[in-house]
């Protein structure tokens, strides 16, 4: 199998991700088929967006490690302003995830019943029967 052309500069998920979303009809979740391209630019943006959920979360892991460090020296006392910024990114950075996984999970669940219903379209023509 060739590599998805749509998916590409994985390092740059999110813009990637919204760039692929442009490209689908905006009608595409109420489609009853897609085409081949369609498809392959859901499955690229169904990569990017786990790729970036994974970022994400690795980068919540270690603002919360450094957060805690910080907090917890005696000799470090953190700016406030600087506290106020970290905790206002995160809880931004938090909406874009659940964006990405909505994005991820509703891309991948049209993907699923689009396949069962090419498996019981050719079920059909074969048999003759749903």
């Amino acid at each position: 199998m060739s590599p998805n052309p749509h998916f590409k500069f994985v390092e740059r998920a999110p813009y990637e991700l919204g760039h692929l979303l442009k490209k689908l009809p905006e009608h595409f979740f109420s489609l009853a088929t897609a085409t081949q391209d369609q498809a392959l630019i859901a499955e690229a943006a169904v990569q990017h967006a786990t790729h970036a959920i994974s970022v994400l979360n690795k980068g919540f892991e270690a603002l919360g490690h450094t957060m805690f460090l910080a907090t917890s020296n005696q000799e470090y006392e953190m700016d406030p302003d600087t506290l106020t910024g970290m905790c206002a990114l995160i809880s931004h950075m938090a909406v874009e995830a659940q964006f990405l996984q909505e994005t991820k999970d509703n891309l991948q669940f049209y993907m699923h019943e689009r396949a069962l219903g090419l498996s019981n379209n050719v079920e059909i023509k074969k048999t003759g029967k749903a």
